[in-house]
């Protein structure tokens, strides 16, 4: 037997049709899924590929939505599953589910719904164009067909899906001002070295310049 990716296995006499059961029903695909699990080739429920393998390998090769470029179909991914080598066999869609949904909660791809609902890691952007709003909300399953739309967290269409639009007439509120310097003790130098030593530092608040009489002067 040769799989997908070029592999090829010789089915062990366990997994074949005894000679006293050629005659009767055709049991050939029963042996046959026999020997796949038996040997481990397929993906079991619950299963999920690597999300960096996803995003790498998996997401990039798949057909894009026709002008929405690096936009795809969940259906679209799911026929990526089967052809991809070096992956096990994918008996349903399951296993295309459960990699996505772990992709969104680990933040590598963003989903949107037929009614314009995106998912990312960190909840859900709903509401129309020019109205777009964040509210709470978890994606825990999704349909494996045409209806559904997923993207690179940080593509075009990843970044425009969970913008949010600024609400009409809102004001956004001004940056508040950063808290005045502590107030600086005042200092009073009495010669002019200190005068200059000070003013490195400090500026200069005032001046009163004053004069002592020389002694032995005159009056």
């Amino acid at each position: 037997m040769v799989l997908p990716w070029g592999t090829v296995y010789s089915v062990e006499e366990q997994y074949q049709v005894p000679e006293d059961k050629m005659l009767q029903k055709a049991e050939g695909e029963a042996c046959l899924r026999r020997f796949l699990e038996g040997k481990g080739l397929f993906y079991e429920a619950g299963d999920a590929i690597d999300q960096g393998r996803f995003v790498k390998d998996i997401v990039p090769g798949t057909t894009p939505v026709p002008d929405m470029p690096q936009v795809y179909t969940t259906r679209a991914i799911h026929e990526r599953f089967l052809a991809a080598p070096g992956l096990r066999l994918i008996p349903d869609g399951s296993v295309v589910r459960r990699t996505a949904l772990k992709s969104l909660e680990k933040g590598r791809v963003v989903v949107r719904l037929p009614d314009g609902r995106s998912y990312d890691d960190r909840g859900c952007v709903e509401g129309p164009e020019g109205r777009r709003r964040r509210v709470t909300g978890e994606l825990t399953t999704l349909p494996v067909d045409d209806s559904v739309y997923l993207t690179l967290t940080d593509s075009t269409y990843g970044v425009e899906w969970v913008k949010e639009d600024a609400e009409p007439g809102k004001v956004p509120k001004p940056p508040v001002p950063p808290p005045p310097p502590p107030a600086t003790a005042r200092i009073t130098a009495s010669t002019w070295e200190k005068v200059l030593e000070h003013a490195a530092q400090r500026p200069l608040i005032s001046l009163e310049p004053s004069a002592t009489r020389p002694t032995g002067g005159e009056r």
